[in-house]
């Protein structure tokens, strides 16, 4: 398992480039792949992202994370 030290005090929000303002750890449920699974993520939200639920959250996080992968591909 692979782990991160992570700077509370300077982190920029989970889906974007901006400061954050909150985090929280949120249970996400079980995937498929392992159904018996719990995981627990620590989320920064920005104030743009401070409404957004964790659903909303992955899938801007999966969408800034394409997109990174396409810029570097350019």
């Amino acid at each position: 398992m692979q782990t991160y030290e992570i700077d509370f005090h300077n982190a920029e929000g989970s889906v974007c480039s901006k400061k954050h303002v909150d985090i929280k750890t949120e249970i996400i449920a079980s995937s498929p792949d392992k159904p018996n699974s719990i995981t627990k993520k620590i989320i920064f939200r920005c104030e743009d992202h401070l409404h957004c639920d964790v659903a909303e959250m992955e899938r801007l996080a999966a969408t800034e994370e394409l997109a990174q992968r396409g810029r570097k591909n350019d």
